[in-house]
């Protein structure tokens, strides 16, 4: 409304009734929701309850791992099939140089893209996962000078996956 005009009585008055009907159904409305909201509240208490007792348990659970010694040697078959699961293994040197055409403060991640892109043309994977040593041996000496090459070890699993790893080390 623009300055200096002044709002007939009439107007006011309307305008005072549409904002009272407009806030009565809403009064109405908050106290027909309130006893359906203090019927639902005991009811989420409970669950909560069960919740705390299966957390109690799975924490008494990890202690009696860490106490019995040959829990670990069970788990490093676990890992053995991981690794019986990979269907291809490749190593492969990656040349970065090509980064140093990008600005000198996005280089490192320019790296990062560019070996996912290696792998993805060479590997033919659903998703590439890198492993994060790789990760901070790229990012070791900074962003502005990540490494002129890579050596890489890539392994593929059955389900298109593709993880990559240092080579070296």
């Amino acid at each position: 409304m623009p300055r200096g005009k002044k709002k007939a009585p009439e107007e006011k008055e309307i305008i005072e009734e549409e904002i009272e009907e407009e806030s009565k159904p809403e009064k109405k409305g908050k106290s027909k929701k309130k006893p359906s909201i203090e019927e639902e509240a005991p009811e989420e208490e409970e669950p909560e309850e069960e919740k705390d007792t299966s957390i109690e348990e799975e924490i008494i659970e990890i202690e009696e791992k860490k106490e019995e010694p040959g829990k670990i040697l069970k788990e490093l078959p676990k890992m053995e099939e991981e690794i019986g699961e990979v269907l291809e293994e490749r190593i492969y040197t990656v040349p970065l140089g090509r980064v140093k055409i990008a600005h000198p403060k996005r280089r490192a991640k320019r790296a990062v893209t560019m070996l996912r892109a290696f792998v993805i043309r060479h590997m033919k994977p659903e998703s590439v996962f890198i492993d994060p040593e790789l990760n901070e041996l790229i990012w070791s000496r900074g962003i502005e000078k990540p490494p002129r090459r890579l050596r890489i070890r890539a392994t593929k699993d059955r389900e298109g996956l593709v993880k990559v790893y240092s080579a070296e080390g």
